[in-house]
């Protein structure tokens, strides 16, 4: 049986976009403007485990050029809980509700007129956290005794692996989203096959 030959194993394949991308003609979310159009800014944790005791955002929505800020409390008001990836799911929204659990999880958003005006008002929210125990070797994570991340009980036959289809292991920098005609039209810096 005979193999194929193959033009491009071993050889230098030029991509199409190189030539955008390093004579710096390709467009990123960040290059599109449009009149009117809102940014956004996510105030994340800086606690890898922690109970969420008190959020304060009025200071933040007085400042001029912001549209609205949302927290966890607003989140579960307002959309239904994320998809759960793990054995014993975990109801989770957008943003953290009552705990965080991980360094890093996002606890407010703010839509403002810029950039500028969003992260300034992230600066004027203030968080009240409870710092919880923290368990970072995974041998130790799966004892009986380790802290939980959630408020179900622990099934200790149902440690396993899983598998979870990825399609592609980044997430969006960015993300536009304009709605016209009654539709929402969408642009994120993602690659996809």
């Amino acid at each position: 049986m005979s193999v194929a030959q193959r033009t491009w194993i071993g050889k230098d394949v030029p991509r199409l976009e190189d030539p955008k991308l390093l004579t710096g003609r390709a467009i990123y979310v960040d290059d599109v403007k449009l009149p009117g159009l809102p940014h956004a800014a996510v105030l994340r944790s800086p606690h890898a485990h922690a109970r969420i005791k008190r959020i304060e955002t009025s200071k933040a929505r007085s400042l001029p050029g912001v549209f609205a800020i949302i927290t966890g409390e607003d989140a579960r008001e307002l959309s239904n809980p994320l998809v759960a990836f793990c054995a014993e799911p975990v109801v989770q929204y957008a943003l953290a509700v009552d705990k965080v659990r991980y360094a890093g999880e996002a606890v407010a958003a703010v839509a403002a007129v810029d950039r500028y005006v969003a992260e300034d008002a992230l600066a004027l929210v203030a968080v009240e956290y409870e710092p919880l125990p923290v368990v970072t070797d995974p041998f130790e994570a799966m004892a009986p005794e380790a802290p939980a991340l959630s408020s179900r009980k622990r099934a200790a036959s149902r440690n396993g692996r899983r598998r979870l289809p990825i399609r592609s292991p980044d997430r969006p920098d960015g993300c536009l989203v304009q709605h016209e005609h009654d539709q929402l039209c969408g642009l994120a810096d993602r690659q996809y096959p």
